[in-house]
């Protein structure tokens, strides 16, 4: 997928966010507990403006988690304004971002990756929160297939090889004792998520073979890899598969 496919698919995502947010902004959002639909906006918000554009431009060796952080201004005190609030968050970072180098090294959760990398991030969460609002409106909404497949590159290789990791603040939980096969049936794609020495390597591998499988249509799988329940095949070891759906959950 190239970069103006993800510059078209975070902007029907914001698009999609702000609209059911106005259908009905104190919706309880059941995928977020405590939370009611506008409630989305300032975070998101928060990291157009902070996490996400910190990071986007920031060569790997002037990389500092706290001012990342903590990089993102107040929002508004009154709700009201949350959603301008929001439009012009992400159509900043968007006007800032279309003028970066995306073959330009960036640090990546404690990896050395090309800018690009932010924008997956990016189109990977939006979407998330997209369906978490949309769910609660019975708004149905299924993942474009390549996008699927890019989300789903996001949210394995961004976030697993954090685990195990002890030698950075960014280490995060133990590995499974067991692989996970994750293998979308409407795609030609497989990937191996593989515990090695307490950390986790993954690969895409097309003879994949492990104790559990998580199958089921790519954009489902988008979402139980990201801590949503949808109705998805298992195959094999069931708790390997809760296990390792319970640490992408609880990723940063």
């Amino acid at each position: 997928m190239d970069d103006a496919e993800y510059f078209t698919w975070i902007r029907e995502n914001n698009a999609a966010i702000l609209a059911a947010v106005a259908r009905d902004p104190e919706m309880p959002v059941s995928a977020c507990p405590d939370w009611i639909a506008r409630d989305v906006l300032p975070h998101i918000a928060g990291w157009y403006e902070g996490w996400w554009r910190s990071n986007i431009a920031c060569p790997p060796e002037r990389f500092d988690l706290m001012t990342s952080y903590q990089s993102a201004p107040p929002a508004p005190e009154d709700p009201e304004e949350w959603p301008a609030a929001f439009e012009r968050a992400a159509e900043s970072f968007l006007a800032f971002a279309e003028g970066l180098d995306f073959d330009a090294p960036t640090w990546a959760f404690e990896q050395v990756r090309p800018a690009r990398f932010w924008l997956g991030r990016v189109a990977t969460e939006t979407t998330v929160h997209r369906w978490d609002l949309e769910r609660e409106l019975a708004i149905p909404y299924v993942l474009p297939a390549a996008r699927a497949i890019a989300a789903i590159d996001d949210l394995l290789g961004a976030f697993l090889p954090l685990i195990g990791r002890t030698d950075s603040v960014m280490g995060f939980g133990a590995a499974p004792s067991g692989s996970l096969v994750v293998a979308p049936t409407d795609a030609d794609a497989h990937w191996l998520a593989s515990p090695v020495d307490g950390a986790v390597v993954v690969r895409r591998d097309a003879d994949a073979r492990g104790e559990a499988t998580l199958s089921g249509p790519a954009s489902s799988l988008v979402l139980r890899l990201a801590g949503r329940e949808t109705a998805d095949a298992v195959e094999g070891d069931a708790t390997a598969v809760a296990e390792w759906t319970a640490l992408l959950s609880a990723m940063p």
